[in-house]
């Protein structure tokens, strides 16, 4: 079993009866599939960034489920199909790299700072004459 998020956003014109009767049926869906839903977490109401179907808002939902492999693309051609949902996309999360209990991180020490010697005047570069110094160019006369 594989771990997915599925985020779709539904028709803004939905109430909230047949939004909860829409999440229902994607779990369904997720179910018939031999997955599971660990987790559902609705946004609400938003905004889009650009129209989708004449649309300025629409309903964001965001779904945790976990899925056989080749469940994925028999819920994105149910959701493909369904009208009530403008926009979906089914994103596999790949697992976090799990450290060995046994083995611990190596401890980073911090740097350690050596105070600065001590120059002495040979050693110090010659500073750059500033332009008071230097001698000004003699600039061509204008006839």
């Amino acid at each position: 079993m594989r771990n997915y998020e599925l985020a779709y956003i539904a028709d803004p014109d939905l109430d909230e009866q047949s939004l909860s009767g829409l999440q229902e049926k994607i779990a369904g869906w997720i179910e018939a599939e031999g997955g599971k839903v660990l987790k559902v977490n609705r946004w609400g109401r938003r905004r889009l960034a650009y129209q989708i179907n004449k649309k300025q808002d629409g309903f964001y939902t965001f779904i945790k489920v976990e899925l056989p492999p080749t469940a994925g693309q028999t819920l994105e051609q149910n959701l493909r199909i369904n009208e009530d949902i403008m926009r979906f996309m089914l994103i596999l999360e790949e697992p976090a790299e799990e450290i060995p209990a046994d083995e611990k991180p190596a401890e980073v020490k911090p740097a350690e700072v050596k105070p600065a010697e001590e120059k002495t005047a040979e050693e110090e570069p010659a500073e750059d004459k500033t332009a008071e110094e230097m001698p000004a160019e003699e600039e061509p006369e204008a006839e």
